[in-house]
């Protein structure tokens, strides 16, 4: 399996814009969705369904405002079902003025061309 980094191109930009909760790519999530985060950030530990998870990423949407991502980084499993992706991404924190910077990695599971797990 081949990993590449490079600027995002607009496909790949869905991507990291649904996961840096914009509402305007969230029709790539199924309604059953498992969104499962694997460290502490105040969320539940397990989001399940399309406007639960909508719920939770609204919350935050308020707070950063996003600037950029960039150092994308994808690899394939299982004939393309599975996604892995890692990505940074920079912003502003609204109530501070501060840079914002993090770097994600995500596992994706698709199913019918929706987001599953």
């Amino acid at each position: 399996m081949q990993a590449r980094s490079h600027t995002l191109h607009s496909s790949e930009r869905r991507w990291v814009t649904l996961l840096t909760a914009s509402t305007s790519s969230f029709d790539a999530v199924a309604a059953d969705i498992a969104y499962e985060v694997r460290c502490d950030l105040g969320w539940p530990r397990v989001v399940r369904g399309h406007t639960e998870l909508m719920d939770q990423f609204l919350g935050d949407i308020g707070s950063i405002r996003l600037r950029s991502a960039d150092g994308l980084i994808v690899n394939k499993a299982d004939n393309g079902r599975v996604v892995e992706i890692e990505y940074g991404v920079h912003g502003t924190i609204l109530a501070t003025g501060s840079k914002y910077e993090n770097r994600f990695c995500s596992i994706i599971e698709l199913e019918n061309r929706k987001i599953v797990r």
